[in-house]
């Protein structure tokens, strides 16, 4: 009996780590309760949505922990990140986004799954944000997986594309994170799995229009079946472009898709005189118009400012966040990446100082909940 024992235990560390997965540089495997693929009931109690999320994208923190990054409270201690942006700077969701077999080992499931875990327990909502890719997939591309590649056909496509969500939920929900929102795609006004994962064409289209609507409606299916209190999100690129954001919803409505908010992603270019009306207003056009149009709930899914300390970045956060909560009606604005700064990884749009520590923009538009206009 004791050698069956010891076969046994050994059997099912060999299954856990197999499951987990790893990192670069990454010593925490993820303890493993159930096979991601079990569909059993997990009980996860449902938090309930905050009246406004005040989100943030931390995605890169594991990578910059492990690279020995650290980040500061305002009396300059090193704090964990994710208890400082809540208790400094007062963000109660957080996004992550979720890629398939990035080379690196960053935000793959094992990844996620310990952050969410972490923002969980700082008292955070968590957003999923699936790319399915390997890697970012934005406006400039849409690459599948590699392990995608030879999919011939959409019926197939779809299917991976099911089966894949549902792993991913599965593996969040067995360890016990629930999942407020998740985002089907990352900026797929034009599209998604466009292409191969080396850029070359594909006969599987994933383009604006009915294949795309296909693809959208079996995540939102997997989704629903793991956690059926989330809610689904449609993320689009320029939430400044009314016009391109209209048509490709167009598309969607025409298609069938199926979606409980319509986010976009904002970027104000501070180097244009009319930045104001080009970006804020705009933006917050748009989404009047699609709360109006559709009866959508609307949210700014990724914002972010270049030189955070400059009364630019100060007025735009504030406003954005301000007027999303008492103008427009929105459900939340998240912060792309604030942990970020001194440029990593060439990034120059994060809301922390040079120093490691929260900005005086970012708290005051989150941590201060943006009392008042600063922009007649």
């Amino acid at each position: 009996m004791k050698i069956k024992h010891i076969f046994i235990c050994t059997l099912l560390s060999l299954v856990t780590t197999s499951l987990a997965g790893s990192c670069d540089d990454d010593k925490d495997d993820v303890t493993i309760v159930r096979d991601y693929s079990e569909q059993d009931n997990v009980d996860v109690p449902h938090k309930a949505l905050p009246d406004f999320a005040y989100g943030a994208d931390p995605s890169w923190v594991t990578a910059m922990e492990a690279a020995d990054w650290k980040f500061y409270d305002t009396d300059g201690q090193a704090t964990d990140c994710f208890e400082l942006l809540s208790n400094t700077v007062g963000v109660n969701a957080c996004r992550l986004r979720v890629w398939v077999n990035p080379s690196n080992g960053w935000c793959n499931t094992n990844d996620v799954v310990k952050k969410a875990q972490r923002a969980q327990s700082a008292g955070q909502n968590i957003m999923i944000d699936f790319h399915y890719s390997d890697e970012w997939a934005d406006p400039s591309k849409q690459k599948k997986p590699s392990i995608w590649d030879d999919c011939q056909s959409l019926d197939e496509m779809t299917d991976l594309l099911y089966k894949y969500t549902k792993k991913v939920l599965t593996a969040l929900k067995t360890n016990g994170v629930d999942v407020s929102w998740v985002q089907i795609g990352n900026e797929t006004q034009n599209g998604m799995l466009e292409t191969n994962s080396d850029g070359a064409a594909t006969s599987v289209s994933g383009w604006m229009g009915p294949d795309y609507c296909k693809l959208h409606n079996a995540g939102a299916k997997a989704c629903k079946e793991v956690y059926p209190e989330c809610l689904i999100v449609v993320h689009f690129q320029n939430g400044q472009n009314e016009a391109k954001n209209i048509n490709s919803l167009e598309k969607l409505k025409a298609g069938g898709a199926e979606y409980d908010v319509f986010g976009v992603s904002l970027y104000p270019d501070f180097t244009k005189d009319t930045w104001y009306e080009d970006y804020i207003d705009a933006c917050m056009h748009t989404l009047s118009t699609v709360k109006t149009t559709y009866g959508k709930d609307v949210m700014i899914c990724e914002v972010g400012c270049t030189d955070i300390t400059t009364e630019n970045a100060r007025i735009a956060l504030n406003d954005v966040v301000y007027r999303c909560q008492h103008e427009v009606d929105a459900k939340g604005v998240f912060f792309w990446e604030p942990e970020c700064y001194n440029s990593w990884e060439g990034y120059k749009m994060g809301g922390f100082l040079s120093n490691g520590r929260p900005s005086d923009a970012l708290i005051g538009a989150f941590g201060g909940r943006a009392t008042s206009r600063l922009h007649d």
